[in-house]
């Protein structure tokens, strides 16, 4: 599970800088929309009240559809039809988007009277034309939403990140060339929007064309209708719960006051934009995943408890440090009292993020309906409460009821949900989270009257109290404690062993050979394929390499340096006495029992297994490659695979089965490997991959084997 949980969290960063970037526009621009050389309050209040529009429309134009190919993607009927699947979704996704363009386009007066509410339309003569912007750029988000999707589910990360990041750099640039350097206003940053748009569907275009198959699949269509439709309504009236208040206060007390609100609702937003809607693209899939799963439950309850105890941080974060934020990026003062409206925002975005956690029981029985009903159910609650709050508390009523709109989305579909599929959530842990959460920023607020810098101080040290707070009143479990001493142990251990051999790295030449397959991984191995902090070369800095000289080409003196407790020949010694052989094999009379040992472990090294261990045949032997067993009672527990080139031998493949890993058997594979190769008098070197990117626990094999960090210069000769 805590595997799992890793793999989510490194899939969350990655996704966070795509999600980031897709948002950051809006963030990014908050200078300029608050500048009054370029925007009045009413231009920003009607950029917003333009924005909510404009997410309801995606909204309802998508019909839904995604969450069917979420549903159906990985289920085993669609398991050879993944490509029809996902055609079909894209061709009702574009019929119900255009369908619901052209409607909303016939009743273009309405929306604007309603996005006016009584203002001369001589202050927004651009309206009708911006409109029209909106609404193709509505249509085109609703077709590119299903192939972010299914890029999600595909586990591509980067490639999400990078088609938002360059989509973000096109929108950005436009936006300031047109608003800055053309004064076209409203109508320029929507220019810029459909520019983008349109920028990030043709980078994605050959990745729909081969993900399809141009079939349609009739009969998954009417199960994405069935199991879609009831998901549209509570995506369309959530859409329009964010939207009321700004709707509202546009009637009762003006375009200027959404102005203030939605900026202050902006500034809580980027909590749900930044690092909310990152968690969920990367929790989402996997959750899916886990439907089958008969321990989901337990995933599932500590899912809900380390989203609280995260989500509670970032609320505190972002609402302690508002004030410090609105001066940063407020290029009037004017928004300066949006600061209250942030913390109701924030902890309101916390409970719509225990919502979304805790509904899976209803997703797992497939009972969307109660989703439905309870998300329209609110909206009306919202709408009351707007009605009631907005004339007494202008924009701060505003957001108290969105506030409350918030907890009792939580709690409503929570209720049905636990009736439809118990899970044993801990509800005492979220109970301290949200108390520690509210007097940590009660405390925060006394600290407003005090000089900006001081209290950002006191501000800092309340959020570094947090977790030990926490601690104190026994949040952690004693196995959740152990984990993170573990983590941090290991990190300072990895950390000091990366510095130490980065300032002593010894330093070699590999010739390669002159091969095609050495000339084509020369050239690889050269490129700057970063694994850790995207910094350094995956093949040239920290090799680990073994060097023959250093114990004279004799195998008997390497193996004396390997003894010892817990050493390479302790544990050799323990499979040979389980009666461990060893051999040189032909991989293709072994499919079964390499296909056995490929699949016997969910994760190694903390990552799900490969796609390609999964298939069966997928360890050949080409040129200068050889493949080598570890056999118990005459059954293949283990192996190996070499590729030579040149003066070296590349480890390429080393898997063992899990139920004999305890047996020693990887320490007694690999060193009968060295023993082999060491007799050998044309090599000069064994490499075993890098250390960067290892766990711990594949670092320390590699150490105890004397595989040293090494920066390695690559040569074809």
């Amino acid at each position: 599970m805590f595997g799992d949980i890793k793999q989510t969290m490194k899939h969350t960063i990655v996704y966070g800088i795509g999600n980031f970037a897709s948002k950051l526009v809006g963030f990014i621009l908050i200078p300029l929309y608050t500048d009054q050389t370029f925007f009045s309050t009413a231009d920003y209040g009607m950029l917003s009240l333009l924005d909510v529009t404009s997410q309801i429309l995606i909204a309802a134009m998508g019909l839904a559809f995604y969450a069917g190919l979420v549903r159906w993607y990985w289920d085993k009927e669609y398991a050879e039809r993944q490509k029809s699947l996902f055609f079909t979704i894209m061709v009702m996704t574009t019929i119900a988007a255009v369908g619901m363009g052209m409607i909303v386009w016939g009743f273009q007066d309405s929306v604007e009277a309603l996005l006016l509410a009584g203002e001369e339309m001589a202050s927004f003569d651009q309206l009708p034309y911006v409109f029209h912007l909106l609404l193709v750029y509505s249509v085109l988000s609703a077709i590119v939403a299903p192939v972010l999707d299914l890029l999600r589910l595909k586990s591509r990360s980067v490639q999400f990140s990078v088609v938002n990041i360059l989509k973000l750099a096109v929108t950005l640039g436009v936006t300031v060339y047109f608003v800055v350097g053309l004064k076209r206003g409203i109508a320029g940053v929507y220019e810029a929007q459909v520019i983008g748009i349109i920028s990030q569907l043709l980078l994605l275009l050959p990745f729909i064309i081969k993900n399809s198959s141009f079939k349609l699949e009739f009969a998954a269509i009417k199960q994405i209708l069935s199991y879609s439709y009831p998901l549209m309504f509570p995506a369309i009236v959530g859409g329009l719960l964010t939207a009321f208040d700004k709707y509202m206060l546009n009637y009762m007390k003006g375009v200027d006051d959404v102005a203030f609100y939605a900026f202050g609702y902006k500034i809580g937003n980027t909590l749900k934009i930044f690092i909310v809607a990152s968690v969920q693209l990367a929790l989402t899939p996997l959750m899916m995943k886990k439907i089958n799963d008969p321990n989901n439950r337990r995933f599932y309850s500590k899912i809900f408890t380390y989203l609280s105890f995260g989500g509670m941080y970032c609320v505190l974060g972002l609402s302690l440090l508002s004030r410090e934020v609105i001066a940063l990026v407020a290029s009037n003062p004017a928004y300066y009292v949006s600061v209250y409206v942030v913390p109701f925002i924030t902890f309101g975005i916390f409970f719509g993020m225990l919502r979304d956690t805790s509904v899976i029981g209803l997703q797992i029985m497939k009972r969307t309906k109660i989703i439905s009903s309870s998300i329209i159910l609110i909206t009306f609650i919202n709408l009351g409460l707007n009605l009631l709050l907005i004339p007494v508390l202008g924009m701060y009523g505003a957001a108290l009821a969105t506030l409350i709109a918030q907890i009792l989305s939580w709690i409503i579909p929570y209720y049905f949900a636990q009736k439809a599929y118990p899970i044993p959530y801990e509800l005492g842990k979220l109970g301290k989270v949200i108390v520690v959460g509210i007097c940590i920023y009660l405390l925060g607020m006394l600290t407003m009257p005090l000089n900006i810098w001081i209290a950002f101080v006191i501000k800092i040290g309340l959020l570094i109290a947090y977790p030990f707070i926490l601690f104190a009143w026994k949040f952690y479990d004693d196995v959740e404690l152990q984990r993170i001493t573990g983590m941090w142990d290991s990190w300072k251990l990895m950390f000091s062993y990366y510095w130490a051999s980065l300032r002593s790295m010894p330093r070699q030449t590999i010739n390669l050979g002159k091969t095609p397959l050495a000339i084509r991984l020369a050239k690889e191995f050269k490129k700057r394929k970063a694994k850790f902090l995207y910094l350094i070369p995956h093949k040239a800095i920290a090799i680990a390499l073994l060097e023959k000289d250093k114990y004279r080409n004799d195998f008997a003196t390497y193996y004396e340096t390997v003894k010892g407790k817990n050493s390479v020949k302790y544990f050799h010694q323990q499979a040979c006495k389980k009666g461990a052989e060893f051999r040189v094999i032909d991989p293709a009379l072994f499919e079964d029992d390499i296909f056995e040992v490929n699949t016997s472990l969910e994760t190694r090294q903390g990552k799900d297994i490969k796609q390609e261990y999964l298939q069966r045949g997928n360890i050949t032997r080409g040129e200068g490659m050889e493949v080598y067993g570890v056999f118990i009672d005459d059954k293949l527990v283990g192996y190996i695979r070499t590729l030579h080139l040149g003066d070296t031998i590349f480890i390429n493949n080393i898997l063992g089965h899990g139920a004999y890993l305890k047996a020693g058997i990887m320490y007694f594979l690999l060193l009968e490997v060295l023993q082999v190769y060491f007799d050998r008098n044309d090599l000069k070197y064994i490499i075993y991959d890098s250390y960067w990117g290892n766990s711990r626990g594949l670092a320390l094999f590699k150490k105890r084997f004397h595989f040293e960090p090494t920066k390695v210069k690559w040569i074809n000769r």
